[in-house]
């Protein structure tokens, strides 16, 4: 029934436009570094490093606030429902926006099942008395 990914033994040549594409971009990616390198060299060691010092506190700045806002985000409160077509517990955050948001979700998931069961039903029954003589 499932079968491993084999990729086709046939490499696909590409265009001649994405080709030329692909090498105006690769040909903008090295100007610009070599740019970039150009102009660090000239940067006195004191600065590079003050840079460098800088970058790293701006990256912990920004991963203590990831962190925090993980460890600080509302609570989750698990609601388990028995519905037929619910085999997961459904996780929402606490609050009474997200909780009426929740209910009328679950309204019209109600709706439509009864809807569906209701259209399920009208297709079975047949009106044909051919086979009851």
């Amino acid at each position: 029934m499932f079968y491993p990914f084999k990729p086709s033994r046939s490499r696909r040549l590409h265009s001649a436009h994405s080709q030329r594409l692909n090498e105006k971009i690769a040909a903008m990616q090295r100007a610009w570094a070599k740019r970039l390198n150009a102009r660090a060299r000239k940067l006195p060691a004191k600065r590079l490093k003050i840079l460098l010092a800088l970058a790293g506190i701006i990256a912990c700045a920004v991963s203590a606030g990831l962190i925090y806002r993980g460890i600080s985000a509302q609570q989750l409160t698990l609601h388990r429902f028995d519905l037929p077509m619910l085999f997961e517990p459904v996780s929402v955050p606490e609050g009474p926006r997200m909780q009426q948001a929740l209910e009328k979700y679950l309204d019209s998931l109600e709706k439509a099942f009864i809807l569906d069961s209701i259209q399920n039903a009208k297709s079975t029954i047949s009106h044909d008395t051919s086979a009851l003589h």
